[in-house]
């Protein structure tokens, strides 16, 4: 199967372009391993580099006004990677909210009756408050 790509991937590593793509993808994700390694709790995540300028995104305003403060700190640690940096941008990027809960799965009549069965038949304690919550959960709905 390796050799049924392989004249698709030589084309790749010819192409000069993609050559260049890869090289930039390969400068910013170092970038990001050592704003990672330094600053673990302000999770900046590197988004570009646009001439002299570092584009830096962060969760929220606070870190990203707390990341503009160590700028000096920032721009040393990732110099090696982009030569000629002297700024920092960073914009603040909330994280996307979480996906919607996904209604649950309906239970069957019959299994429902073995479950009220078996709840019933249970001492009291968690176990069967859980059951008898679950089992009130899927009548309303």
């Amino acid at each position: 199967m390796g050799s049924q790509f392989s004249g698709f991937f030589d084309h790749f590593r010819q192409d000069h372009t993609f050559e260049s793509l890869r090289a930039q993808a390969d400068r910013l994700a170092a970038m990001q391993r050592e704003i990672d390694a330094r600053w673990p709790a302000m999770r900046l995540s590197v988004l570009a580099v646009h001439d002299d300028t570092l584009v830096l995104s962060a969760p929220n305003s606070a870190l990203a006004a707390k990341s503009r403060q160590v700028a000096p700190s920032l721009i040393a640690a990732v110099a090696g990677f982009a030569p000629g940096l002297n700024k920092i941008r960073v914009k603040a990027v909330p994280p996307p909210p979480p996906a919607p809960a996904r209604p649950g799965k309906e239970i069957g009549e019959h299994a429902l009756e073995q479950l009220q069965a078996v709840a019933s038949e249970l001492p009291e304690g968690r176990l069967r408050r859980a059951l008898q919550r679950m089992i009130k959960r899927q009548l309303g709905s």
